[in-house]
């Protein structure tokens, strides 16, 4: 492993375990109404939309942000999807857990481009994934990808979530 990755692989692991051992970070919990984009190549009905309820919290201790996104797609009183995006002022990752915190993905070495936008890329020789946040106070907006090992557009997701209550006028 060279010493980037090893590096990058280390800050990956504090990060998570920071984001794991301290849910309760002190931070603003605030409820998003969501609407999903989604195209898939062996579906149906290739593009679908869907709508749902989030509740979003933002906590920040020091150098590390940790954004939890709790979905209720299906309507239920527990989320079903809940995401962690974790940064710090030198590295972010983000991980994707169902509604009973198992681990489904992970993007360990997330680049930060600006205060606003994260990127995040993976993958095996099955499937390449690329993904974008971008993020301000009252918005927040993810844009993943899923090709294949020959650049082929399988799966595309992005999710648009707008605070109900805005904190900007």
């Amino acid at each position: 492993m060279n010493g980037d990755l090893k590096m990058k692989s280390v800050v990956f692991l504090l990060l998570s375990a920071v984001a794991l051992a301290f849910p309760a970070f002190a931070g603003s919990e605030r409820d998003f109404e969501a609407t999903a984009f989604q195209y898939d190549a062996a579906a149906a009905d290739h593009v679908t939309t869907k709508k749902f309820e989030s509740r979003i919290k933002i906590a920040e201790q020091g150098a590390v942000r940790i954004i939890t996104i709790s979905s209720y797609i299906t309507g239920k009183s527990d989320p079903d999807v809940i995401i962690r995006v974790v940064s710090s002022s030198t590295s972010a990752a983000n991980m994707i857990y169902n509604g009973k915190m198992d681990l489904i993905a992970e993007y360990p070495t997330g680049e930060i481009l600006n205060q606003y936008l994260l990127s995040f890329k993976g993958g095996d020789d099955k499937r390449i994934v690329a993904g974008k946040w971008y993020m301000d106070v009252d918005n927040l907006m993810s844009d993943f990808s899923v090709s294949d090992p020959n650049g082929v557009l399988v799966y595309k997701e992005t999710v648009v979530y707008r605070a109900k209550k805005p904190a900007k006028k």
